[in-house]
């Protein structure tokens, strides 16, 4: 049974360590909000990080200036981890550090949409769920989440928490933003 709990560790510290976790201190709370930590080339990876994505271009700093009036300091790409079918992916982070938006194009399609919609309902309470029906069928937003499909793909954008606890974004911004990415 040793093996057990050194296994579950491992795997909790794969999920943080690749955008898998979640900030379950709330919005008010002082944990980390950020879900992962963004590779540049000046960064060292993580000891349990992989092969870098390939940035997602469907959003630039220019879109965050225009829909959200910020500008992000750095920019960056998750690690791909094992089993992860990341297809792209793109973090925007401010000067202290905290996670602006990320951005993810994955496989899976309807699938892993109905997958992070309950994800997010269990996260943020089902009422927080709204239908976004001009991003497609099943498209949605709910507290810091916002999925949809493109093509065969679930497009994923998240924010971030202020300094103060604050959203980094609406979901009127995310919405907005998913607009540029599904139009681009």
């Amino acid at each position: 049974m040793r093996g057990l709990p050194a296994a579950v560790a491992l795997l909790v510290l794969l999920l943080v360590g690749c955008g898998g976790g979640t900030n379950s201190a709330g919005p008010n709370g002082s944990a980390s909000t950020s879900t992962a930590q963004p590779k540049t080339s000046t960064s060292t990876p993580a000891p349990t990080s992989g092969q870098s994505t390939r940035n997602c271009t469907a959003l630039n700093a220019d879109d965050l200036v225009r829909v959200a009036s910020l500008k992000p300091s750095k920019q960056g790409t998750l690690a791909a981890a094992p089993g992860q079918s990341l297809r792209c992916s793109t973090l925007f982070v401010d000067s202290s550090g905290q996670l602006i938006l990320q951005l993810t194009e994955a496989d899976g399609g309807r699938v892993a949409l109905t997958s992070l919609r309950r994800a997010t309902a269990a996260d943020a309470g089902a009422r927080a769920i709204q239908p976004v029906p001009k991003l497609g069928p099943g498209a949605f937003v709910g507290g810091r989440v916002l999925g949809f499909i493109l093509g065969n793909r679930l497009v994923t954008l998240q924010t971030g928490y202020t300094a103060s606890g604050m959203l980094e974004l609406s979901p009127d911004q995310l919405v907005r933003l998913a607009a540029i990415v599904r139009a681009h």
